[in-house]
């Protein structure tokens, strides 16, 4: 039987937000999924290839999937297939991530709502939606070929971020929701200005011409 309970966005999307302002983990885009795994949790990450020759997995077992999670020795795994398009495997990495963050049981496909947390989990750590809607106050054009080309993600995650995003009442945030805003954007600022530097407020003008006009007395 299908789970039917509703998402759990607000988690998701916090535990998705802390790894993104945790120090030395993630500095730019796009970046190396396999090293959030190895830094941010337990589990072991291993090549479909490597699981057959190290851990004895049938092949069948592994199917046709970019990535899984399975048990084996005690030990929990992260199985990915390398031969597979890589932005798909990326994304299918750091979903399995989010099934481990946000406590999953070991078969989340049995659970509906798990599936579309984990995938809401992976869209955020690599697309951030506080990246996206400031690069549009910025006055950047954000379309699904955007998206393709600065995170390197496929298209069908490009497609479904935009869609999902474009479902959001961005209105109305909450304190904890503004203050995670308002980090991110500073932590990823040299990554915003790389492809949209922010034009100065009037103030901002103003303090840095007397910072120059002092500069210039002697």
């Amino acid at each position: 039987m299908m789970d039917i309970e509703k998402p759990n966005f607000e988690l998701a999307l916090f535990e998705a937000n802390k790894l993104l302002l945790q120090e030395g983990l993630i500095e730019t885009f796009p970046f190396q999924a396999k090293k959030i795994v190895k830094s941010c949790s337990d589990m072991s990450i291993q090549s479909f290839k490597k699981a057959i020759e190290k851990y004895g997995f049938d092949p069948k077992d592994l199917g046709s999937k970019s990535a899984l999670t399975a048990s084996r020795l005690g030990r929990k795994l992260l199985l990915y297939n390398n031969e597979e398009y890589k932005p798909r495997v990326i994304w299918s990495i750091l979903h399995e991530l989010g099934h481990d963050n946000l406590n999953h049981p070991l078969n989340p496909e049995q659970y509906s709502n798990k599936e579309i947390e984990a995938h809401f989990f992976a869209a955020q750590i690599l697309m951030p939606e506080q990246i996206i809607l400031e690069l549009i106050r910025r006055g950047e054009k954000i379309t699904s070929k955007f998206l393709q080309e600065k995170f390197e993600v496929s298209r069908e995650a490009a497609e479904k971020r935009l869609k999902t995003m474009s479902m959001i009442n961005w209105e109305w945030r909450t304190e904890e929701e503004k203050f995670f805003d308002e980090c991110i954007i500073k932590k990823f600022e040299a990554f915003l200005n790389s492809i949209h530097p922010r034009t100065p407020t009037f103030d901002e003008d103003y303090e840095q011409m007397e910072a120059d006009r002092m500069s210039w007395r002697i």
